[in-house]
C-alpha cells in the first residue's frame, strides 16, 4: 500500500515497482529493474500478503491456491530473485503476523502461510 501511495503522489526516494508476487516472471523482471536502478540491493523487505477470512470446511480451493501464492510462494519468488543481487552486507527482513502465533477463528489457512514464513525466515537465517 505504502509503495501504491508513493507512487501516486510522485514523492518517492526509491523505485517503487508495483508486482504481483505470485508471478514469476513478474518478480523476476521488478526485482532485476529496481537492482540496476539502485546499483544492487543493500536491504529487502518481504511484505506481501492477503487473507481471505473463511472456516476451513468453507474454503474454496482458488482461495486456498491464493493465500499460498501470494502469502507464502511469493516471498519465497522474491528472495530467490533477489540473491544474485544482495550486496555482501545486505539483509532481508520477511514480514509475517501475530496470527502465526495466536490464530482466530477464519483466519487458519493465513495463519498457517505466516506461520510457514517464520520456518522460512529462521531456517534462511541459519
Amino acid at each position: 500500500v505504502l509503495g501504491l501511495d508513493l507512487l501516486s503522489d510522485g514523492h518517492h526516494p526509491y523505485p517503487v515497482i508495483a508486482t504481483d508476487v505470485a508471478d514469476e516472471r513478474a518478480v523476476r523482471e521488478s526485482i532485476a529493474a529496481a537492482a540496476e536502478k539502485l546499483g544492487g540491493i543493500d536491504i529487502l523487505v518481504n511484505c506481501a500478503g492477503i487473507e481471505i477470512a473463511s472456516r476451513l470446511d468453507a474454503l474454496q480451493v482458488s482461495d486456498l491456491d491464493r493465500m499460498l501464492a501470494v502469502n507464502l510462494r511469493g516471498p519465497i519468488l522474491v528472495m530467490q530473485a533477489a540473491l544474485p543481487h544482495l550486496a555482501p552486507q545486505a539483509r532481508i527482513v520477511n514480514i509475517a503476523s501475530e496470527l502465526a502465533y495466536l490464530g482466530r477463528a477464519g483466519s487458519s489457512v493465513y495463519a498457517a502461510t505466516k506461520g510457514a514464513i517464520l520456518s522460512l525466515t529462521r531456517s534462511w537465517a541459519r
